[in-house]
């Protein structure tokens, strides 16, 4: 990786191995990706497993982001090289801009929403721009 630690690790964070991106990547953020929380969230909500409506709003959480991203238009803003600035919004007339910064060469892509911050998974302003 060019001797650059990923600012975000995704795992199933086992012991051993959130162990050894702390001491490897101690920089990293250490973050759970969907698949795992899907799966690993059956085991901790209890008589929840049961409840189909609970299931479904679970669900509907992640797939949202991915759903509203696909409706959302763009503009690229700035270019540097390998690196781009987007606004992201609603339509030409929103209140409501996000930016979003890509990199191509290291994949790095930031929102100003966030949300990757304090939910540990992309939100759809950057999904949007990942799919263009």
């Amino acid at each position: 990786m060019g001797n650059l630690s990923p600012n975000i690790t995704m795992t199933d964070q086992g012991h051993a191995i959130s162990k050894a991106i702390g001491e490897v990547f101690p920089d990293s953020c250490h973050k759970l990706c969907f698949w795992h929380i899907s799966r690993n969230a059956h085991s901790h909500i209890g008589n929840l497993n049961e409840n189909v409506d609970f299931h479904a709003l679970f669900h509907k959480c992640f797939e949202k982001e991915f759903r509203d991203g696909v409706l959302l238009i763009w503009r690229e803003i700035a270019q540097n090289g390998t690196s781009y600035t987007f606004e992201v919004m609603m339509n030409e007339n929103s209140s409501r801009v996000r930016t979003v910064h890509f990199n191509t060469t290291t994949m790095e892509i930031r929102c100003t929403c966030k949300k990757f911050n304090f939910c540990g998974y992309l939100c759809s302003h950057a999904i949007r721009i990942l799919s263009v």
